[in-house]
Order: C-alpha cells, then structure tokens, then sequence
C-alpha cells in the first residue's frame, strides 16, 4: 500500500492505492491545501491517510457500499428467520435504510458512526419517526456490521458507538367490558365482525385473526390454535400465510363458552354461503374463518382503517385495532391472571415484554391487597 500527492484544480489530493485478492483499489482524499508552499503538510496528511487505510483495510476488505452490504446481508440471513421476519426487515433495509445511506454514497469502509448517528437524527427530526423505531433500525444495521467484523470486512463496529435515543414507555389504550360489548354491537353482522371478537375476546394480533383457519379450531376440546398469521408481501403486494414470527407465538387458547356459540354458528353459516355462491365463491381461501359471504378473506392491511370508521359512525371512544389485544390483557390482570399467564396468553417472546408493558395494570390491581390488610390489622398506627 502507498500514498501519493497529485494536483487537481490547484489544491493537493491525496491516493492511497494497494492490491488485494487479484483486484486493485485505490481511495482518494482532498487536502484542502493550495499547491504552493504546502507540500509538506500535505505530505504529513498523506502519511496520516495512508496509516488509517493501513488499519482500516482487513484481509477480507471489500470496496462496497454501504446500502448495497445491507441488501446483501438480508439476504445471506434470509434462511435464518421466518418469512415474515425477512418482509418485515426487507421493507425496513430497502425502503427506510438503504435509500439515505446511498444517495450519500458511503461505503462499508468509511462507514463512521456519526453516519449511523445523522441518519437517526434525520429520521427522528424530518420525518417523524419515534424512538422505537430508531431502535429497531439499530438492531438490524448492528447485526450487519457485526456479521462484517467476523468476516473480517471492517475492524470494528461503528454501530456500537452511537448513542440511541430513550424509548417512552408505552401505555396502550383499553376498552372497559361494557365498552367491549358495545363494540361488538355495533360490529354485528360486518366483514370484519369475526376478527374484531377473536381480538377482543382473546387478544391476538390482526394479523393471525385473519390468518385463523378452522383446523384450528377444536370444538370438542373447546380451544384453537394459533399457528400462524396472514401477510402482505412487500415485494409481490399480495396476501401470503405464514408460520408464527416466534415460537412462543404460537400457542392454544381455550375459548370463552359464549364465543365458542358464535363460532359453531359461523361455520355452519359459511358452509351454506359456499353452496349458495356456487362458482362464484371463491375457493382461494377455503378453510379461513374470517372470510365474506364471497369467500374472499379479511385482508389485515385494512383492518385499522375501518376500525377507525367503525368507532367514529357508532360514536365510540377513539382507540386503534391493537388496543383490543391491550384491553383483553388489562381485563385478564384486573380479574386475577398473572402476568406470566398473560404472557403466554398473549404469545409475547418475553416476560420482560409483558411486565414492561401490563405492569402498572397489576400494580393499580394491588391497591385492592392494601386495602384487605387495613381492614385486617385494625385501626390507624399513631407515631
């Protein structure tokens, strides 16, 4: 590896130039400094460059871009997760990453960690994103870069030096009972009335109340399974079902007795709009649950949207889709459930998920413990 000064525009630039692997690279740098009595400080500053791309350049270095390792990384773990996993971060990597980082054009090599840093600042201040968010685009340009150091690309990981910003801790909104019933009502008889009772009687994501089939569901036994959830491919745009993101998501709930009724009624309703649809029915969904009179299945790509219109025409308090899924769980804790319970209830992949997020239910439930052994232990104590 060598450097050496050249003129352009009647300032010093610095090339560093080496061989490696059969292939040749070669990095550029401006000095700044006009060419007239500044040759050797721009001498020292091609010395400085040269000994930063000695430590930077590793065995296995590669002259890529930043963007374009982040595709490629995606796609060297791809077999590693689960379908939708792989959309998930796809739609993260190429649509919210990768665009800011190649229109900058930084490489693996020169990736810093203020770059890592000014993009998050960007993303935060221009277009809205919260501190969640954030985090998770740090998770994944983490993983990458680490996945780097071992082979040897880069000598360390830029990401481990940026600050992230604090996540607020998140409390969802929750429906009372009479409120649930209300909602119910006023859901009677709509395309989405089947996913809005499987979400609010037993808390499960939209994703898997759409993507529920009824080999799922076990009458005898009272219980049906979750196995799996209904998605939108980002790449193809159309509806796809696939297995459960984690395995604690999948589970058996037992289902509530009044609910069981209507599911029993449900099938039995379907098999007859089968018959009655003839050719016209459609077959793509067959097995599904919450499909229309057609046979056409519930795309959860519109649930939250007619949920909003829903609550607005009955003059329902305003909450999103998923505050559903938060109001099963508050009931279940305010009636008893422990948070270990409602973690498996819920399919979340930690406990830790759980109590972050119902904690102060079960705290608020306890008032009632301290109100018990009051009244047991007598009168007020006198200091």
């Amino acid at each position: 590896m060598n450097a050496t000064l050249y003129e352009k525009h009647g300032k010093y630039h610095i090339s560093v130039s080496w061989t490696q692997d059969g292939k040749r690279y070669r990095k550029s740098k401006a000095t700044g400094l006009a060419v007239k009595g500044n040759k050797r400080k721009a001498q020292a500053m091609a010395d400085a460059f040269l000994k930063e791309m000695q430590e930077k350049v590793t065995e296995g270095y590669v002259d890529i871009l930043f963007s374009e390792y982040m595709k490629q990384w995606l796609e060297d773990v791809k077999f590693q997760i689960s379908k939708s996993t792989y959309e998930e971060y796809y739609r993260q990597i190429h649509n919210r990453i990768c665009p800011w980082f190649e229109d900058k054009k930084i490489r693996l090599s020169e990736l810093k960690a203020y770059h890592i840093d000014e993009f998050y600042r960007m993303k935060m201040q221009k277009d809205g994103v919260n501190a969640k968010t954030v985090h998770r685009y740090h998770a994944n340009i983490r993983k990458a870069l680490q996945r780097a150091v071992k082979l040897d690309m880069i000598p360390s990981n830029p990401a481990d030096k940026v600050d992230l910003p604090k996540v607020k801790k998140f409390r969802g909104s929750y429906y009372t009972p009479e409120e649930l019933q209300q909602l119910f009502a006023c859901a009677k008889g709509t395309k989405f009335e089947t996913v809005v009772l499987l979400a609010g009687y037993l808390g499960v994501r939209e994703g898997e109340a759409c993507g529920l089939q009824w080999k799922d569901v076990d009458f005898e036994r009272n219980v049906l399974c979750i196995r799996g959830s209904l998605k939108m491919h980002d790449k193809y745009k159309d509806l796809y079902y696939g297995e459960t993101k984690t395995e604690s998501s999948y589970r058996t709930l037992p289902i509530p007795q009044n609910f069981s009724v209507y599911l029993r009624q449900l099938k039995k309703k379907q098999l007859e709009q089968r018959m009655l649809g003839g050719a016209s029915y459609s077959r793509a969904w067959d097995g599904f649950v919450c499909v229309d009179a057609m046979g056409d299945v519930v795309n959860p790509k519109y649930i939250s949207r007619y949920f909003s219109d829903l609550l607005r025409k009955n003059g329902l308090r305003k909450i999103r889709f998923h505050d559903l899924r938060h109001s099963c769980a508050t009931l279940l804790l305010e009636n008893g459930a422990t948070l270990k319970q409602v973690q498996e209830w819920l399919g979340h992949h930690s406990y830790v998920v759980t109590a972050d997020t119902y904690g102060h239910v079960l705290a608020e439930s306890k008032r009632e413990m301290a109100d018990t052994m009051s009244k047991l232990l007598g009168k007020e104590q006198a200091v």
